[in-house]
């Protein structure tokens, strides 16, 4: 067998995923591994065809096993508030990452037990000097991460788990950092980790542009926290942002390299082997020891390894050793997209890539490299053997008529022709790679980049030299080295930013797991077709997979709603605001984005909009809304809009202020260029949609000019049959006391509450002129407003509310058919009798 591991692999894959859906227990697993080893050893005694079957069951098992031995303990507790300052004292871990004045790094508080520390600066303060192995005295605030409690949501939470960061730490200013005496941790790690330092501090004397230190520190040393947000979306968007996170292409690189120079200086196969190594796990520990690099450098290893034999590696067989291994260690990996993605792309490489260029394209580089001199080589196709013939009479004919030097005119086909074919085998193999990762690239991202062909046609290898020149440069400092790494940096960026412009930027809602799952056979099949020798039905399996893919990418699917209710949804987005709201006839209308807090005027590093809201509603199978509407252009409320007016395209997008305010004027900038008509709403604004209204009751006027206030809020009023929803924004004391002089306008049997629960809104004339049934309020857990204020609650409680809140709740709907209310939440589900309500009075 060509690749012996990958039934072992595949069937240890499966284990895990077995165990983990199913949630087998270790004592179920291990009767299973025994009675499947039984039934080997049987098999392999009196009937050896079938022992490929029964072994294939013991590593089934084996992964079962090892799931459940790695499963997550119950994370461990900190006797402490949120709000509470707690000193503890713990080990660096890994170091810090600085940007500007704030830093993060991690710290040890005891076995498994890690925390993530932010560290913000006062402003003129000096950094500490915090690097690997230091004991420190921390005075934080800590607290637990938390999930976005959205259906679907990325399991943050669970992924710092893995790696055994159990809390969240906030330092204010360098005096809450104290370095302790003695040291901690490994000591040749921390000799890693001082040379990494240095590294960044000598990178950034190189190169002088803080754009092009980013994607450098990036690509060489695998710290991605300086990369600017604008570039990084341009190489996202044109499926090229992998040349910038340290994987495969790296070590392979690097390996390239070495292994020229023993070329130049032949070595024994041992000590190529045991240098190369060396210098692949020291790269690969100094570029901070990511899953990705760190599997990379395992199959390296392997590799060469096979050198040291003189054996020629099978691509696939090294993939799947190296996958078993790595999961051996770490089951937790198959579940994360870096480990599908890269293992999907080196086995494209292997199984289908390599056999097509191997038949297609690499027997014509041989004809045009033995064109000058040589003969016809046995094994060639008759078509290569025919060219090779064609060419060198030409050449002659040539010679004879024109009396161009036969020599010449050999030399110059065959430098052409090897150029044209190395091209040729680039495009197939980009070609090849962009059709099998379009699949994972819409369901873990939702993106299709049709740049993506060209892109890594053109960027992939100018970003791939840029990483061998940019590592010379940084070691001797030479200038020429350091202006061709800035100019093959700046080419491939303004190359990714170009297709990025043209690019369509397809955003796919998620499709029914039956399309993705036949796409996926699909896919597989064509792979198995062109891998054969003699696959005659590529093109009907082609034509399959193209029809499954194009099925995906249309979605002509229905979003996930419910006909004839009015529905009303706070999507939970931690300390801000998005709202859904959904027409009897499946109209939509998006009340704001959510948005987390700038840091000394940086943008977070999370956008809201693109990673918390965009994939619920994807997960929904919205395409598109009709209105986004702003209520008012404060961060907590715009902060993601500007993303989801692009994923989404509204018709429109209603404000209710003009304020002077650069990410307004990117908002609006991004609605025109998405086709949206941008409406100043104010009061008695109104729209109809399939017997549901909605009314604006405020601002009346709309304000151009000046900062953000609360008071521009738009308030909204959605009404169904006999039910009402009232959505207030972040209107604080004037617009209530201005609202309740029309207290009928008010009534309404669901709340929004203002501001979070702050108390600067929910007076008591407003709930005497609304009088809700159900309050929702969205704030995040923990928030350090301390939303909603205890006033408040209590007020809700006085007058007999039903209170909803996403910090405890996480997501929460409440429709209505025009008569009774229904109310879901995400994390847990109301107490009895809470979630159905008769029709109201009113």
């Amino acid at each position: 067998m060509a690749a012996p591991m990958l039934i072992p692999f595949l069937a240890l894959a499966g284990g895990i995923v077995l165990g983990r859906l199913a949630q087998v227990e270790l004592a179920q697993s291990v009767w299973a591994l025994g009675g499947s080893l039984g039934l080997g050893l049987l098999a392999w005694w009196r009937a050896p065809r079938v022992s490929r079957l029964a072994w294939a069951g013991v590593f089934l098992w084996s992964g079962a096993l090892i799931e459940g031995l790695r499963r997550a303990p119950p994370a461990p507790v900190l006797d402490a508030g949120p709000e509470e300052i707690v000193i503890s004292e713990g080990c660096v871990v890994e170091p810090p990452s600085w940007l500007d004045d704030r830093a993060q790094f991690v710290v040890e508080l005891g076995p498994r037990a890690r925390a993530r520390v932010n560290l913000y600066l006062k402003q003129g303060e000096p950094p500490p000097e915090l690097r690997y192995g230091q004991r420190v005295e921390v005075e934080a605030r800590f607290r637990a991460p938390r999930n976005f409690a959205n259906p679907g949501s990325f399991d943050y939470a669970g992924y710092l788990a893995r790696r055994d960061v159990h809390w969240m730490g906030t330092v204010s200013g360098a005096g809450g950092v104290r370095v302790l005496a003695g040291t901690c941790g490994s000591r040749w790690l921390g000799g890693i980790f001082r040379m990494r330092a240095a590294a960044m501090d000598l990178l950034a004397r190189r190169f002088g542009d803080a754009r092009i230190q980013g994607v450098l520190r990036a690509a060489l040393l695998g710290d991605a926290s300086a990369l600017d947000p604008v570039w990084s979306e341009e190489f996202r968007r044109t499926s090229t942002y992998h040349v910038l996170v340290i994987s495969g292409l790296h070590i392979t690189t690097l390996c390239a390299v070495v292994l020229f120079f023993f070329r130049l200086l032949p070595a024994h196969p041992v000590t190529r082997f045991v240098i190369t190594s060396l210098l692949v796990w020291f790269y690969a520990l100094l570029c901070g020891g990511g899953a990705p690099v760190m599997r990379a450098a395992g199959g390296a290893t392997l590799f060469l390894l096979g050198g040291v034999f003189y054996r020629r590696a099978n691509v696939v067989n090294l993939l799947a050793l190296t996958g078993f291994v790595f999961l051996c260690a770490d089951p937790g990996q198959l579940f994360e997209a870096s480990f599908q993605l890269s293992f999907l792309a080196v086995g494209i490489l292997g199984l289908v890539a390599g056999p097509v260029t191997e038949r297609k394209i690499r027997p014509y580089r041989q004809v045009f490299a033995r064109l000058a001199g040589g003969s016809v080589a046995f094994g060639w196709p008759r078509q290569a053997a025919r060219l090779w013939l064609e060419l060198r009479q030409t050449a002659r004919m040539l010679d004879l008529r024109f009396g161009v030097a036969r020599e010449r005119t050999l030399r110059a086909a065959s430098v052409a022709g090897r150029l044209g074919a190395a091209l040729a085998e680039l495009a197939v193999v980009s070609v090849l790679m962009q059709a099998a990762l379009t699949l994972p690239m819409v369901v873990f991202f939702h993106r299709a980049p049709l740049s993506g062909f060209l892109a890594n046609l053109i960027v992939t290898p100018l970003m791939t030299w840029a990483v061998p020149v940019g590592a010379a440069a940084l070691l001797t400092g030479l200038a020429p080295l350091v202006w061709l790494t800035k100019g093959l940096v700046r080419v491939s960026h303004l190359l990714a930013r170009w297709m990025a412009d043209w690019d369509p930027a397809i955003r796919v809602p998620d499709a029914p797991s039956w399309l993705v799952l036949a796409a996926g056979a699909t896919l597989g099949w064509l792979a198995w077709e062109l891998h054969r020798r003699h696959g005659g039905r590529w093109p009907v399996a082609a034509l399959a997979a193209a029809l499954a893919l194009a099925c995906i990418l249309v979605h002509p699917f229905a979003p996930q709603v419910e006909r004839g209710m009015l529905e009303l949804t706070a999507i939970d987005v931690s300390q801000g605001e998005s709202l859904l709201l959904v027409a009897p006839g499946g109209e939509t209308l998006l009340v704001d984005g959510g948005g987390l807090p700038a840091v000394n005027g940086r943008p977070p590093r999370l956008d809201t909009g693109e990673g918390v809201v965009s994939p619920y509603l994807w997960r929904r199978g919205f395409r598109r809304l009709d209105v986004v509407a702003l209520t008012h252009a404060n961060q907590d409320h715009m902060g993601g809009l500007e993303a989801l007016v692009r994923n989404f395209r509204p018709r429109e997008l209603w404000v209710s202020a003009f304020p002077e305010h650069a990410p307004a004027e990117r908002l609006l900038r991004a609605a025109r260029e998405s086709g949206a008509r941008v409406v100043a709403v104010r009061a008695g604004h109104r729209v109809e949609w399939s017997g549901a209204r909605v009314e604006a009751l405020s601002p009346l006027e709309t304000r151009r000019g000046g900062a953000p206030e609360n008071n521009d809020s738009l308030v909204l009023k959605a009404s169904f049959g006999a039910q009402s929803f009232l959505l207030t924004g972040d209107a604080e004391r004037p617009v209530e006391r201005r609202l309740v002089d029309h207290p009928e306008a008010l009534r309404a049997a669901v709340l929004k509450v203002g501001h979070h629960g702050s108390r600067t809104s929910t007076t008591v004339s407003l709930m005497e002129a609304v009088r809700p049934v159900y309050a929702l309020i969205s704030a995040g857990r923990g928030n350090p407003f301390r939303h909603p204020h205890p006033d408040v609650m209590n007020r809700l409680a006085e007058y007999g509310v039903r209170v909803l809140r996403t910090d405890e709740h996480g997501l929460v709907t409440v429709r209505t058919d025009g008569r009774r209310l229904q109310a879901e939440t995400c994390l847990w589900p109301l107490a009895p009798g809470a979630g159905f309500l008769p029709a109201l009075p009113f």
